[in-house]
């Protein structure tokens, strides 16, 4: 018997591919436009119900409260991400992500009165979006509604990207003979992450679990589970 070997399907992909990583992306990970246009809107709702100052310096979102005369778009979704992705993949660890947007030689604060001067780094972000813009929609950023919240499911905000991903790999993806089921983690050190683990023996004490189906030859991502923790009841994901 022949053996199968997993691999891209590229008779599918050869069309999508000349079109512009873009477009492949949103093939390949089912995050289409539709998905950002849709993810637009709640942010929109969103920023508009709890983001508003009426121009006062004050409160939560002072400095970049959101104003209904600029709607979010979903290019500056994509873009938004894009950044994150390129810092994600970028060597520096001091500074957050506001060393990409300071121009050099800046004094970033590095906690209990310790502060670091930033040199010779190019601080590309800002050449594709203004700061403010940024903290709007890193604070607006979800991928639904309240509405639709779903209190057995810890990883509800993850739901609908992971099943997109799921989606777009089934259809560009053949699986093959060798595939590997293992966990694997994201950095995550913030409190309001009900999905947030700790584990003291990992480099990243802090992270989000993820069980991740993959082909161990070619390194495709088939399927991912966020790993929720305790749960007080149930819950069960489809």
């Amino acid at each position: 018997m022949a053996e199968v070997k997993s691999s891209l399907e590229d008779d599918i992909l050869e069309d999508t591919f000349t079109k512009g990583a873009l477009q492949c992306f949103f093939y390949v990970s089912g995050m289409d436009e539709n998905y950002f246009k849709r993810m637009t809107t709640v942010m929109t709702d969103y920023a508009l119900k709890e983001m508003q100052t009426d121009g006062r310096s004050n409160g939560t979102f002072a400095g970049y409260s959101f104003s209904a005369k600029s709607p979010f778009n979903y290019t500056e979704i994509i873009r938004f991400l894009g950044i994150l992705l390129k810092i994600s993949l970028d060597g520096r660890r001091r500074g957050g992500y506001m060393q990409y947007f300071l121009e050099s030689k800046r004094t970033v604060t590095l906690g209990r009165g310790l502060h670091k001067e930033i040199k010779g780094h190019t601080p590309w972000a800002k050449d594709i979006m203004d700061v403010k813009r940024f903290k709007q929609i890193l604070n607006a950023f979800r991928t639904v509604g309240s509405r639709l919240k779903n209190v057995e499911d810890k990883a509800y905000q993850l739901r609908n990207a992971c099943q997109a991903i799921s989606t777009g790999a089934s259809r560009t993806f053949r699986m093959g003979r060798y595939m590997s089921f293992d966990e694997g983690g994201v950095a995550s050190r913030s409190r309001y992450n009900p999905i947030r683990q700790y584990n003291k023996d990992k480099p990243q004490k802090f992270r989000v679990d993820f069980f991740v189906l993959a082909a161990s030859d070619e390194y495709f991502v088939y399927h991912m589970e966020p790993y929720q923790g305790k749960n007080a009841s149930n819950a069960f994901i489809r």
